[in-house]
C-alpha cells in the first residue's frame, strides 16, 4: 500500500511539474497554428497588415518565456513572447506579415494548449 502511495505521489509531483513550466515548443506552435486557422480573420496589428485570413506561419521563434500567472479567476497562463513570419490573404493578394507578439497560454477544460495574443 505504501508503495502505490509513494508511486501516485510521484506520478502527480512529475504531472505537475511538466503543467507548471508552461507550453513546450511544439504545443507552442501547435497553439499558435490553431489560433490563426480558428478565425475567418485575424488582426496582424503588429504588422502592417489590419485583417488577413490566415494562410501559413513560417517562421515561429521564441523569444522570452515569462512565468506562470494566475488570471483573475485563478486560472493559470504563460505569457511567451514570440516572433512571428507568414503568409496571409488579404483580400484576393497573398501579403507577407511578420512580428513580435505576445501571445498568452493555458489549457483549456479538456487539458489541450490554448493561446490568444495579449
Amino acid at each position: 500500500m505504501k508503495k502505490r502511495i509513494l508511486l501516485l505521489s510521484i506520478v502527480l509531483a512529475i504531472a505537475l511539474a511538466g503543467c507548471a513550466s508552461g507550453p513546450n515548443e511544439t504545443e507552442i506552435y501547435n497553439s499558435v497554428d490553431a489560433y490563426f486557422k480558428g478565425r475567418s480573420s485575424v488582426d496582424y496589428s503588429f504588422t502592417s497588415l489590419s485583417l488577413c485570413r490566415y494562410t501559413e506561419i513560417s517562421t515561429l521563434e521564441i523569444i522570452a518565456r515569462g512565468k506562470k500567472q494566475k488570471d483573475i479567476f485563478d486560472v493559470p497562463y504563460w505569457p511567451i513572447m514570440l516572433h512571428i513570419q507568414g503568409t496571409c490573404m488579404w483580400g484576393d493578394e497573398v501579403k507577407s506579415f511578420g512580428g513580435d507578439v505576445e501571445f498568452i497560454f493555458g489549457k483549456d477544460p479538456y487539458g489541450v494548449w490554448v493561446t490568444q495574443p495579449r
